[in-house]
């Protein structure tokens, strides 16, 4: 008798260890957790040759928030190959207001409930929806994007994915990470000039659960060279959404 109990003590206690990790994974994926932004920084300055970037950073701007608000269209339900748009959506949203609720799922199902490829007028129309400030601006060289990131904003983009060179190395972070090239929505945040080289940092939604060695998603803090960036949205859309913050 004894030792049955001492076995099914032993049963229990495994059960509730595992439950324990598991909502501790949990915990450690809700997007509301804090960041430590200058942890990230301080990755970027030690590692920027590492991740493809070059030797030397002179300026870095970054309008990040000390949450997470990546998400990756994977997870966003029967229409998620064609979710760029709504993910972005659901990024900004989160940027804007840490308890903005709606997944990319819920907002495709107001715009474009039946799938297929979403345009300028589901992007305004969704955030004239969900009240986010936003202004269209045409783009037509760098410091047009850089502007607006020094502004204290960020943008969604539209552009053509096959201009963006593909990196084939794999624990770099630089310019493309997949094959999927076409039309694409994703969110720029910030910028860096490396060695008199301009990249944008951006949010790319299109990650399917890739990560690096360190597990960070390989769309998080994505680093795409400004001449490529902007050939890549003059070929295919020249305009860029500017999200606001929200007003105190």
């Amino acid at each position: 008798m004894n030792k049955r109990r001492s076995w099914l003590m032993t049963v229990l206690l495994l059960i509730l260890m595992t439950a324990g990790f598991a909502f501790a994974l949990q915990l450690n994926n809700t997007p509301n957790n804090p960041v430590d932004l200058f942890d990230h920084q301080k990755n970027l300055y030690a590692n920027a040759q590492v991740w493809g970037l070059g030797e030397t950073i002179t300026t870095y701007k970054s309008n990040d928030r000390d949450y997470l608000w990546y998400f990756d269209q994977a997870d966003s339900g029967i229409h998620s190959g064609n979710n760029c748009g709504p993910s972005s959506i659901q990024m900004v949203g989160k940027w804007v207001d840490k308890d903005f609720k709606l997944t990319a799922e819920d907002i495709r199902k107001d715009f474009r409930p039946l799938g297929g490829w979403w345009y300028g007028e589901d992007i305004n129309g969704s955030l004239d929806k969900y009240k986010i400030v936003y202004q269209v601006k045409t783009i037509e060289d760098k410091h047009d994007l850089m502007f607006i990131i020094d502004a204290g904003n960020i943008a969604i983009i539209n552009n053509n994915m096959d201009l963006i060179t593909r990196n084939p190395n794999e624990n770099q972070r630089t310019n493309r990470y997949y094959d999927y090239v076409t039309g694409h929505y994703f969110v720029v945040k910030g910028y860096l000039t490396v060695d008199n080289k301009t990249f944008f940092e951006v949010y790319d939604p299109n990650n399917w659960s890739a990560t690096y060695q360190d597990g960070t998603p390989k769309g998080q803090n994505r680093y795409y060279e400004a001449e490529t960036l902007l050939a890549s949205m003059l070929q295919w859309y020249n305009q860029a959404v500017v999200i606001y913050p929200k007003a105190n």
